[in-house]
């Protein structure tokens, strides 16, 4: 089996095959010994309230029915599954089809912190400084990197996707990342991105 032959993909559920095929030649023509040919996907979590209603004042913003819905179609079978404590990466996963060794919630890879759909319920309310957000990815993209994991995936916001893969995915795609990228993050490289005031 190749890489992304584990990935199935429904019509009707846009995810993203092509990018797979191209990310998969990328990562076969990478030095990937010292990682164990090491797979990370990312999975974008499904629609949420926050989605469609920018100015929402709901906290830790859940799932639409469509968001449930696209979610449902994501399957994935790894060896670890890490995912953001947001109820809508957490709803993701739950109505997702992926499976794992091993469960992890990781507060790294939370989204970044623009407004009241970002925070947890019982947060103070504040707006995440983008040195305190680069940190975060720093710090999970070597968390990524040293898993004794082969296979992970990672349900997680739009924002943390961009920053660690230079993609901006739609609500429920997957991807496989580059790990040459993953790694210049962890060196301190951080991909320039917008966040707050995006449609995230």
């Amino acid at each position: 089996m190749g890489i992304g032959d584990d990935i199935k993909c429904v019509p009707r559920v846009r995810v993203l095959r092509d990018t797979y095929m191209a990310v998969s030649k990328i990562i076969h023509t990478m030095d990937n010994t010292a990682n164990n040919s090491k797979i990370i996907y990312f999975v974008r979590h499904g629609q949420s309230t926050g989605n469609i209603d920018h100015s929402s004042s709901i906290l830790d913003a859940p799932l639409t029915e469509l968001g449930k819905s696209q979610a449902s179609f994501v399957e994935l079978d790894v060896d670890l599954v890490v995912c953001s404590p947001m109820r809508r990466a957490l709803e993701t996963l739950h109505y997702s089809m992926i499976k794992g060794k091993k469960f992890l919630i990781n507060y790294d890879c939370r989204e970044k912190v623009c407004g009241p759909s970002d925070r947890i319920i019982l947060e103070p309310e504040y707006v995440e400084r983008d040195e305190e957000f680069s940190l975060r990815m720093i710090n999970f993209a070597n968390f990524l990197l040293n898993a004794e994991f082969n296979k992970i995936a990672v349900v997680c916001h739009g924002c943390v996707i961009a920053s660690l893969t230079g993609t901006y995915l739609n609500n429920a795609d997957v991807i496989i990342a580059n790990l040459d990228t993953i790694k210049m993050v962890a060196n301190g490289r951080i991909l320039p991105i917008l966040c707050c005031g995006s449609s995230w």
